[in-house]
């Protein structure tokens, strides 16, 4: 997002401070979308949906990953994949109340004020007029922080 938010300022024929603002504002509403998105699987597991390798590789895995032991990551691994082939929902309700356990929602939510906070300065630093197109921008990070449903 970050390369489309400065491939428009470009093609506007803003400034160069204010391009590289949208640019920032752009790189920081897509990690704010990433983390939806990790939420959003791993309330799918709980479901018992989100079963595909794809999303493996998510920030809510990779903090667990860091706060696991060895024993512990072999075991998240092997119980993961046997839920991969299996699609059992109490597998995935296992493994998501482990991750949330582990830390998994809290370092989402500190990442995602962390963000917004990016994007809400990038968007300021663009310095754009006031209108309807630059309300819908500042109002939709947070829009998806609330999605995340960890704050109100």
């Amino acid at each position: 997002l970050g390369l489309g938010c400065w491939l428009g300022s470009k093609a506007a024929h803003a400034q160069a401070d204010a391009c590289e603002a949208l640019r920032d504002f752009g790189e920081a509403l897509g990690v704010l979308l990433q983390i939806h998105d990790d939420l959003e699987w791993l309330e799918g597991l709980g479901a018992g949906k989100g079963w595909n390798r794809e999303p493996f590789s998510n920030l809510i895995l990779a903090h667990a990953w860091q706060v696991m032991s060895a024993d512990e990551r072999t075991g998240l691994e092997s119980t993961m994949l046997r839920g991969v082939d299996t699609g059992d929902p109490d597998t995935g309700r296992r493994i998501r109340d482990d991750l949330i356990l582990r830390g998994g929602r809290y370092t989402c939510a500190l990442l995602g004020v962390q963000y917004l906070a990016r994007a809400t300065a990038g968007l300021s630093r663009a310095d754009l007029a006031e209108s309807e197109a630059r309300q819908g921008l500042q109002a939709l990070p947070k829009a998806l922080v609330q999605a995340f449903r960890l704050q109100g």
